[in-house]
This record gives structure tokens, C-alpha cells and sequence, in this order.
């Protein structure tokens, strides 16, 4: 691969990654504590270009070899092949993971409880809480601390093969590879389009979550509202 062509390269890559800052969708793929190893690896890529860049000018200076003229000729076209997926997630917005993985992931095991169990909610209802924190409360902790509370939590639509829909996030410990999903059975409420984001105002179905090991607890829904998608998809 010749030297200005590996600038090119370099160049994209480092376009990409301060796209995926500036715009704020670098979070579609890591959690936010990864932006600065992303801004440092975003400057080294323009530094390896511009050191590519400069062998290329010197070359161009000398003049061709001699010695390897008329070799190499189909490398440059090839090589232009590794800028597809660049240049395709460089004009092409991303999107976080949503109702298609989540149908397909299983959460992982149910961790311990904490030692002494969940503090009770926050006084007054509606109180907010993540899908996840709801999850662990109704799965891990048998759902006592939600037991007559009105909740509000937000997620996006997950059609339920077997009828009905989740509301969903999914869950990150560093990066998309990970990611598995949180899900809560909604009764009551017509379900929204698959990935549509709804804050979702309602209460714990007693006795969900700890059945037959599915850990997926249910919510009687009073309110589903439609909202924009968190900057943040993902919950930690």
C-alpha cells in the first residue's frame, strides 16, 4: 500500500472518530468514560497520516524506483477497499442497538442482592427509576420495595414474540460487544412501533420477575408517552 494512501486512510478513520464525538454518537457504541482514549486514539490516527503524508511527498520528490517499476500496480485499487466501512459509518448515521438485539440477548444471570437488601424508594410517587434498577428490585430483591409505588421509567418498544411488548434498555459494561437487555413486561397499554421510545408511568405487577426463572417483571401502565431518544441509549 503506498504511503498516500495510507494517509488516506488514517485521515478517514480520524474524520470518523471526531464525527462519532462532535455528534455525540459515540455513544451509540461505548459508555461516555471511553472519550478521551477516543480523542487520543483520534490523535495519534492524524499523526500517523501526517507522518504518512510527508514519506508520501518525499517519495513523490525522489521520483519513482526504478527498481520496482511496473510492480504493484493492482495494490492501490484493492487497497481502497479497506475505506468502504470507514467511509460507510462516516455518511451513514449509526444507530444504538434497540428491538432487534434486545428480542435476541438474554440477560445474564440474577446478581445477589445487596447485603440487607434494597433501600426503599424515594418518597412521593411518581417516583423515576431505570428499567434496570426496576429489574433488579422485582427479580433480586422480590419486589417489596415496589409494592404500591407508581413508577416512571423510560425505554423503547420491544415487540414479545409471544404477544404483548417490553419495554426495554439495554445494558453496557463497556461498549455495544456487551450489551444485553433489561426488559419489562407492559400490561395495559396498547404497545408503541418496535424502538419507539415512550417514558412509561405505571405500577409493579405483584408476584412478576421471579417466575419460572424468565426474570421479567410486569408493570400495569397508566401512561406510555411517546418521547426523543436519550443522547445516552444505553444504561451502566
Amino acid at each position: 500500500m503506498s504511503r498516500a494512501l495510507q494517509a488516506i486512510l488514517l485521515l478517514s478513520a480520524a474524520a470518523l472518530l471526531a464525527r462519532l464525538v462532535v455528534t455525540g454518537e459515540y455513544l451509540f457504541y461505548v459508555k461516555p468514560g471511553m472519550l478521551p482514549a477516543l480523542v487520543a486514539a483520534g490523535l495519534v490516527l492524524v499523526a500517523l497520516a501526517v507522518l504518512a503524508g510527508r514519506d508520501a511527498w518525499v517519495e513523490a520528490e525522489a521520483g519513482p524506483d526504478d527498481d520496482h517499476a511496473g510492480h504493484g500496480h493492482g495494490e492501490p485499487k484493492a487497497a481502497l477497499l479497506l475505506a468502504v466501512p470507514l467511509l460507510t459509518v462516516l455518511l451513514i448515521a449509526p444507530a444504538p442497538l434497540g428491538a432487534f438485539s434486545a428480542q435476541r440477548g438474554s440477560p445474564p444471570p440474577p446478581a445477589p442482592a445487596p447485603a440487607g437488601g434494597f433501600a426503599p424508594l424515594p418518597a412521593g410517587d411518581p417516583v423515576e427509576v431505570t428499567v434496570s434498577e426496576f429489574v433488579r428490585r422485582a427479580t433480586e430483591g422480590g419486589g417489596p420495595t415496589l409494592a404500591g409505588r407508581t413508577v416512571v421509567m423510560t425505554g423503547f418498544a420491544t415487540p414479545n414474540p409471544d404477544g404483548g411488548w417490553w419495554l426495554t434498555r439495554m445494558i453496557i459494561a463497556c461498549c455495544a460487544a456487551d450489551a444485553y437487555p433489561a426488559r419489562i413486561a407492559v400490561r395495559g397499554a396498547d404497545a408503541p412501533p418496535a424502538d419507539a421510545w415512550v417514558a412509561l408511568t405505571g405500577t409493579w405487577v405483584e408476584g412478576t420477575g421471579s417466575d419460572d426463572g424468565l426474570l421479567i417483571p410486569a408493570v400495569d401502565a397508566d401512561v406510555v408517552a411517546p418521547i426523543a431518544q436519550p443522547a445516552s441509549p444505553y444504561q451502566r
